[in-house]
């Protein structure tokens, strides 16, 4: 009985998890049948950040945080860059006078 309450437990605890993951994928801002306007962050997955919009205040889905922070915390991804280091220095950089150009100065 224990084995069959502790897998039950565990279930129901990765579905919650994986369904918190999922909210990200879920369409930004819909705000529902209602007419109230209670301001809501929604994740937009193709520009990867949190905007404000208008919640209707039922129903909707669940890609509405309360604040952008939260919103973010959740979804954004963040993304690293490499830094390529510059090792390759030019043997010789050409002056004025090295020029190839044909142009006189100004005086």
């Amino acid at each position: 009985m224990k084995t069959i309450t502790f897998l039950l437990v565990f279930s129901i605890s990765v579905s919650f998890v994986l369904a918190l993951k999922d909210i990200c994928k879920l369409p930004p801002a819909d705000r529902g049948p209602c007419r109230a306007s209670s301001l809501r962050y929604t994740y937009l997955p193709d520009f990867n950040e949190c905007i404000q919009f208008a919640y209707g205040g039922c129903l909707g889905n669940q890609n509405k945080f309360f604040s952008k922070r939260d919103c973010e915390k959740r979804c954004v991804v963040e993304i690293q860059y490499e830094r390529e280091e510059v090792t390759d220095v030019p043997e010789q950089i050409l002056t004025n006078d090295d020029s190839p150009l044909d142009f006189e100065s100004i005086s």
